[in-house]
């Protein structure tokens, strides 16, 4: 998947999205919020839509996997379902039931969907090992009360990132609790 990114990148969102499946056979996505997951412009014709989503789901149901004894081809997807309601759509993921069973008896996975969560409100998913860090060692609150700041000053930041973090370590040197990535600087915009 490595020459496909726009695939690798659904792939990450997927596995994160099937492990924690208990309750329903599928994961599932609005599509303007898958868009700015993976990232992609959102197209505005379903037809748009739907073929450049479906070469990534076509590589996803059957992924050649180089193996000491070989080439084995491993099938992430199922299915994809579109439903729409009017312009907007919700895509459904079924996983494969192999993968699903070879996924489930790996250990728990250290990764926590709100670091995914971040980098996509902030643009930056170069950097989620960053936000990874954010959310294992800082008190959620503090994140929130960070984002919340962010979302104040509206269009008007330059990088988003830098702003978040910035505006973090404020917050955390404010209630005297240390900054796991750096002291503070001044919030630029």
């Amino acid at each position: 998947l490595n020459e496909r990114p726009l695939a690798q990148r659904l792939y990450e969102i997927l596995e994160i999205g099937f492990f924690g499946l208990r309750d329903s056979k599928y994961t599932r996505f609005p599509y303007q919020e898958l868009c700015e997951l993976l990232p992609t412009k959102p197209q505005a014709k379903p037809s748009d839509c739907m073929r450049i989503l479906d070469r990534a789901h076509q590589l996803l149901k059957g992924i050649r996997v180089q193996r000491e004894g070989g080439v084995e081809v491993v099938s992430l997807l199922a299915q994809v379902e579109w439903v729409w309601d009017g312009p907007d759509a919700v895509i459904r993921y079924y996983p494969h039931p192999e993968y699903l069973e070879r996924l489930r008896a790996r250990r728990t996975p250290e990764f926590d969907a709100r670091a995914l969560e971040l980098a996509g409100e902030f643009k930056d998913m170069d950097s989620l090992p960053f936000y990874q860090l954010v959310v294992k060692k800082v008190d959620w609150q503090y994140v929130q009360a960070a984002r919340s700041e962010f979302r104040a000053a509206g269009g008007k930041v330059k990088d988003p990132r830098k702003y978040f973090n910035a505006t973090l370590r404020k917050i955390l040197d404010g209630v005297g609790l240390p900054s796991p990535f750096g002291s503070s600087k001044r919030v630029g915009r």
